[in-house]
């Protein structure tokens, strides 16, 4: 009983730590889906060109740039295996509009037809193309980004 009494401080702070570490990560995950699906009502869409494949000692991602007011930004897209993009290749990109650098999603399974080679200036309210709202939060629940 005394051996337990002497480890009971650090057991509870071990547990403590998990405990706070679990609702961290918990909440951020709520505000990432709610900001995700946010844009799918609010965002607009641009055109999106991969510049690079970054590889890192632990992780793989996509470098791409797209145009919104006649500005560039940048953005990051996480490599997922059995996906391969195109360094040069244009995709169609979601973001804020009013914070074009946070957050921006790469959309590289709805494809870019030809006759599409510039997006205007504002973006796009709705994608150019005929896809369905629900695919599009479906992807951006189950697919991209993570």
């Amino acid at each position: 009983m005394i051996e337990f009494k002497r480890i009971l401080p650090a057991v509870l702070v071990v547990f403590g730590g998990f405990l706070i570490l679990y609702l961290i990560i918990t909440i951020e995950n709520k505000l990432l889906y709610n900001y995700r699906m946010d844009l799918v009502s609010k965002g607009r869409y641009s055109l999106a060109i991969v510049d690079q494949l970054v590889t890192e000692p632990r992780s793989k991602y996509y470098v791409y740039n797209f145009e919104y007011k006649n500005k560039i930004y940048n953005g990051e897209s996480m490599f997922k295996k059995g996906q391969r993009l195109k360094q040069g290749r244009t995709y169609f990109v979601l973001f804020n509009p009013s914070k074009p650098s946070k957050i921006p999603l790469l959309l590289p399974t709805f494809p870019v037809p030809d006759s599409i080679t510039k997006a205007p200036p504002e973006g796009w309210k709705e994608l150019p193309v005929p896809v369905d709202k629900k695919e599009i939060m479906k992807y951006l629940e189950f697919g991209e980004n993570d």
